[in-house]
């Protein structure tokens, strides 16, 4: 039995850059061989940038690339995904 812990990174846009942000990670318990499926919930404070100004979380609309990998050099697998625009308080 081994065990591979996949890490999810979010680039993220933040006063105009784009940030990579740990959003998870799973562990699994694999067999030689054997393959799986790793699936997380991100907190959606992880997909935003805080607005002291109007004392708010943004997510902006617009495409974000989800990584998983190993480890956040490693180029990993890339999946690109649309968000709403949201606000939400603290």
């Amino acid at each position: 039995t081994g065990v591979a812990i996949p890490q999810f990174y979010a680039s993220v846009p933040v006063r105009g850059q784009i940030v990579e942000r740990l959003i998870g990670w799973k562990r699994l318990e694999l067999q030689p061989g054997q393959t799986a499926t790793a699936e997380i919930v991100a907190d959606r404070r992880l997909l935003a940038h805080y607005d002291p100004g109007s004392n708010a979380w943004q997510i902006s609309k617009g495409s974000v690339r989800i990584k998983a990998a190993p480890d956040s050099g490693d180029p990993g697998l890339n999946k690109n995904v649309r968000l709403k625009a949201q606000t939400f308080r603290p």
